[in-house]
């Protein structure tokens, strides 16, 4: 098995994921799991907030649109078709590539409708509608749960599968996907 560490400290989750990581596109979606962790403490915040405060709704609606929305294309569109390529029959790839398609266009669907929601809000300080706050709460729980899938089995088996050519094609798709040149994380 090779290893895929590269020698930066540990993300807090609480910036966007730096490009540099996706020297090695494995540890880039691990370190974006861990930006979405945060997010989702900041969304459950935010929707349990007396006030509303701007620069959070900003944030989640930059979170949604530049980097939970790609994270899940990487995965959906790369990632997860790469994954079956190179998977064995004992890891059951088929019933896990359903349950993460299914997943991720829930994810998708929500957050879309989330984003809609978000930008209809009057900008003023006022809480935020209960139906809202609740959609927001079971959105991160979803979330939530879906990355513990992923960091329990989808990351490990890509870890196990991939060779090195599958990580530079795995990282120029993520690298275009940012709208980045191929040397950028080099």
């Amino acid at each position: 098995m090779r290893e895929f560490d590269i020698d930066v400290p540990r993300s807090d989750g609480a910036a966007p994921t730096p490009t540099d990581l996706l020297r090695d596109p494995l540890v880039f979606i691990a370190e974006d799991h861990m930006r979405a962790r945060t997010m989702c403490a900041t969304i459950d915040a935010f929707a349990a907030a007396p006030r509303r405060d701007e620069r959070v709704l900003s944030a989640i609606q930059d979170f949604f649109a530049d980097e939970l929305m790609p994270l899940i294309e990487d995965e959906s569109c790369d990632l997860v078709p790469l994954l079956a390529q190179r998977a064995e029959p004992e890891d059951d790839i088929p019933r896990l590539r359903t349950r993460l398609a299914a997943e991720h266009a829930a994810l998708s669907t929500a957050m879309e409708q989330l984003k809609a929601d978000l930008s209809a809000l009057p900008r003023d300080l006022t809480p935020s509608p209960l139906a809202l706050r609740r959609a927001l709460r079971d959105f991160t729980a979803d979330l939530r749960r879906h990355l513990i899938l992923e960091n329990a089995i989808l990351v490990p088996l890509a870890r196990a599968r991939f060779s090195e050519a599958d990580l530079d094609q795995l990282r120029a798709s993520m690298l275009a996907r940012r709208g980045l040149n191929g040397t950028t994380a080099a």
